[in-house]
């Protein structure tokens, strides 16, 4: 995982990296039902790993998934959306949107949900239930 996951800490900007592209996940914050970039992101690092997943049409949540026809799945959740906060400190790593942040942790929570399926699909072989990843 720790070669799926790269942080910055003082700046705590997370980025994942497949095959050399660079996700920002910190500074675009979006609210909750409206992630649409989010969502773009999070599809655009699961296809680039080559898992599946599912989106639907009236809400911005994926759904990723291993699907080894077992008996058992399990399933891992992250919350995506920042909160409608404003954020008043001066550091390097405010919130570029007035009146969004992540205060939450939701971005290092969708960090490692991604960072987890890239894991996970690498040993689907290993595996012996289904996986559902959940954003």
């Amino acid at each position: 995982m720790l070669r799926a996951l790269e942080g910055n800490f003082d700046m705590i900007n997370f980025k994942l990296t497949s095959s050399g592209s660079i996700l920002m996940l910190f500074y675009d914050e979006e609210i909750k039902i409206k992630e649409e970039f989010t969502k773009e992101k999070i599809i655009k690092y699961l296809e680039e790993i080559g898992i599946d997943y599912i989106t639907y049409p009236d809400h911005t949540g994926v759904m990723a998934y291993i699907n080894k026809n077992a008996k058992n799945t399990v399933a891992i959740r992250a919350d995506i959306d920042a909160l409608p906060i404003v954020e008043t400190n001066n550091k390097s790593y405010k919130s570029i949107h007035n009146g969004k942040m992540h205060a939450c942790g939701h971005d290092a929570h969708t960090a490692i949900l991604l960072g987890s399926c890239k894991v996970l699909y690498d040993m689907r072989d290993e595996l012996d239930v289904n996986v559902k990843f959940l954003f």
